[in-house]
């Protein structure tokens, strides 16, 4: 099975339905090894993309995008494949910052 309809995919982790969903990777209840094997196995093949969340400061937000990246290569994903969104358009000097 191929997906071809889907262009994107939005990473977000939470403890609980309709839950907190801005949180730490891992910190939540979320299979992400999972959710991308079966990705991979339906075809997918377009970007992961990654809010910027935790931090009030941009060394404290940069460390939580550098950690959520490290923790989506843990599961198998491939850095070229995560893009960095973030609602204050700084996300271009945070994909720079952490290695993106």
């Amino acid at each position: 099975m191929k997906i071809s309809p889907v262009t994107g995919f939005c990473a977000k982790d939470c403890v609980a339905p309709k839950g907190d969903v801005m949180m730490q990777f891992g910190e939540g209840k979320v299979d992400f090894a999972g959710v991308f094997s079966r990705l991979k196995k339906a075809g997918y093949q377009g970007p992961v993309m990654v809010e910027c969340c935790g931090g009030k400061t941009p060394p404290e937000v940069t460390a939580a995008a550098r950690s959520n990246r490290e923790f989506l290569e843990r599961v198998g994903l491939k850095s070229g494949k995560i893009r960095v969104h973030d609602r204050d358009n700084q996300a271009a000097s945070w994909r720079r910052a952490v290695g993106l």
